[in-house]
Formats: C-alpha cells, sequence, structure tokens
C-alpha cells in the first residue's frame, strides 16, 4: 500500500483493519464546520476519501454522500460494482467496530448500533 495520506501537510493517523472484504487502511481525515466529516481509505483496490454525516436524532447514524479521489476535491472515485460492494463492506465494518474519529481504538456499543447508508455517486 501507498504512502501516508496528509492533509494540509499534516500526516493522517492511519489504522489498518482486517475487514470483511480483505486487509485495509482508514483515517480521520477532518471535519467541515457545516457538519461534514471526512475519511481516508486505502485498499488493493483503490485509495480515496469519503464522505459522512453523522445524524444524533432520533438516533445516532451516518450517512455516506460522497466519495473523492483527493482530500475534499470534487473528482469523484470510478469503481466497478464488485469493487463497490467491498469497499462498502470494509467502511460498514469499520463505523460498527472503531471509535470513528481515532479508527485505531475500538468501538462502543454506541458504535455499533449505528445505522450506514451510502448515498454516494460513484462512476461506473
Amino acid at each position: 500500500m501507498e504512502d501516508t495520506p496528509q492533509i494540509n501537510g499534516r500526516d493522517l493517523k492511519v489504522a489498518q483493519l482486517d475487514g470483511p472484504g480483505g486487509p485495509f487502511k482508514i483515517a480521520f481525515a477532518g471535519a467541515h464546520k457545516e457538519g461534514d466529516h471526512a475519511f481516508f481509505y486505502q485498499d488493493a483496490r483503490g485509495r480515496f476519501f469519503f464522505y459522512g454525516e453523522l445524524t444524533t436524532k432520533p438516533a445516532l447514524a451516518w450517512k455516506i454522500f460522497r466519495a473523492t479521489l483527493g482530500a475534499w476535491t470534487g473528482t469523484p472515485i470510478s469503481v466497478s460494482a464488485d469493487d463497490e460492494a467491498v469497499f462498502r463492506e470494509n467502511i460498514e465494518f469499520f463505523f460498527r467496530t472503531r471509535s470513528w474519529f481515532i479508527p485505531h481504538q475500538p468501538g462502543d456499543g454506541g458504535t455499533a448500533a449505528a445505522p450506514v447508508t451510502f448515498v454516494w455517486k460513484v462512476i461506473r
């Protein structure tokens, strides 16, 4: 896998996980004041940033709404249907098992219970 990703010259703290779709790297990449949260993802199939919105009412839930090649850029990722399925599976595994904003730490019962939905548009 490639070098450590950076945001504004700062290395991201990447966690290596063994997901249901195979090993992958993931990192929290920051947030916008509007409430969007960015994450870095990498495995043998691809390397990209994805963005989610955390809702708290009526209950905790994540909506993953975009994936781009660079941090906070508008260039969407291009993937096959099979690769997208693996990405979704591993990302959902991350949200259910790890601390969302400190991925190298295990999650808790609250993280495991939060549903994850994908509304992102990817290029085929």
